[in-house]
C-alpha cells in the first residue's frame, strides 16, 4: 500500500510538473489541443525518474519529444505496445532522447518537410501555434497574444472565395491557408479578399504567422502559389525552432 500511495504521489507531480512546462515553455493549457494525450505518458514518467529539476537540455528534449511524436503520428497506431517501448526507454536511460532515435529510424528524419507539412490535422495545428506562438504572433486586429483557449483557427483565403473557384475542401482547409485569431476577428473578415484586407493588417503581425508579404500572392487567383510560398516560410521556421531546442536530424 505504502509503495501505491508512494507511486502515486509521485505520478501525480511529475504530471503536475509536465502541465507546467507545457504551458510555460509551449503555451499549451489544454491537452485537448494535443493530437493525442497519450505522448504525455513517456515525459510524465521521466519526470517521475528524476529525483531533481530537470536541466534546459532535458527539458527541451522533452518538448521535442511531445512535439516530434505528437506530428509524427507516434500513438495513433498500436498504442500499448509504443507506450511500453518508449516507457522501457526511458527507464533504462533515464531520457526521453531514446524515443527521438526511435522516431527517427520509423520515418527517416525527425524534421519537418514541405511534403507532410499539409491537410488540417491536430498535428500540424499544433506545431504551428507553438511556433507562432514563440514568434510572438498576436491577433491581427487587437494584438492580443495567442493562445489556445480564446483563438480560432482562421482561413486567411476565405472558403466561400475559394468553393466558388471550384476548390475541394482538402485544398481550401490546408494548413498553409489558416491563421490564429480571436473570434471577433475572424467574424470582421468574414468572406473578404486577402487582397483587401491583408494590407491593412501589420506587417509584423502576419511575418510572425508565416504571411508572405508579396502581394501578388494575395490574389485569388494566385492561391496554390500562396500556399506552396507559405508552407515554404513555415516549414523553415519551424525547423529553425526545433534546432533551437536541440533537434540535429
Amino acid at each position: 500500500e505504502n509503495d501505491l500511495v508512494l507511486n502515486w504521489e509521485r505520478t501525480r507531480k511529475g504530471t503536475d510538473e509536465i502541465t507546467v512546462l507545457l504551458e510555460e515553455n509551449l503555451g499549451i493549457k489544454n491537452s485537448s489541443f494535443l493530437p493525442s494525450q497519450n505522448a504525455l505518458v513517456p515525459l510524465i514518467f521521466f519526470r517521475t525518474t528524476k529525483p531533481s529539476k530537470l536541466t534546459e537540455r532535458e527539458v527541451n528534449s522533452a518538448l521535442l519529444c511531445l512535439l516530434l511524436s505528437s506530428y509524427w503520428g507516434r500513438y495513433s497506431g498500436s498504442v500499448e505496445t509504443t507506450l511500453d517501448n518508449d516507457i522501457k526507454i526511458v527507464a533504462e536511460s533515464s531520457s526521453v532522447e531514446g524515443i527521438l532515435n526511435d522516431i527517427k529510424q520509423s520515418i527517416g528524419r525527425l524534421k519537418v518537410g514541405e511534403i507532410d507539412f499539409r491537410g488540417r490535422g491536430a498535428d500540424t495545428r499544433m506545431l504551428l501555434y507553438v511556433v507562432c506562438r514563440d514568434k510572438g504572433a498576436t491577433d491581427w486586429w487587437k494584438g492580443h497574444r495567442i493562445t489556445t483557449s480564446d483563438f480560432q483557427q482562421h482561413h486567411i483565403f476565405p472558403s466561400s472565395q475559394l468553393i466558388n473557384k471550384g476548390l475541394d475542401f482538402e485544398l481550401i482547409n490546408d494548413i498553409a491557408n489558416m491563421a490564429f485569431l480571436t473570434e471577433t476577428a475572424n467574424r470582421s473578415i468574414l468572406d473578404s479578399k486577402p487582397e483587401d484586407y491583408l494590407p491593412n493588417i501589420d506587417q509584423s503581425r502576419l511575418q510572425a504567422q508565416f504571411v508572405p508579404l508579396d502581394k501578388e500572392l494575395w490574389k485569388l487567383e494566385n492561391y496554390p502559389q500562396f500556399l506552396s510560398k507559405r508552407r515554404e516560410i513555415m516549414v523553415s521556421g519551424i525547423n529553425r525552432y526545433l534546432e533551437n531546442l536541440g533537434l540535429r536530424d
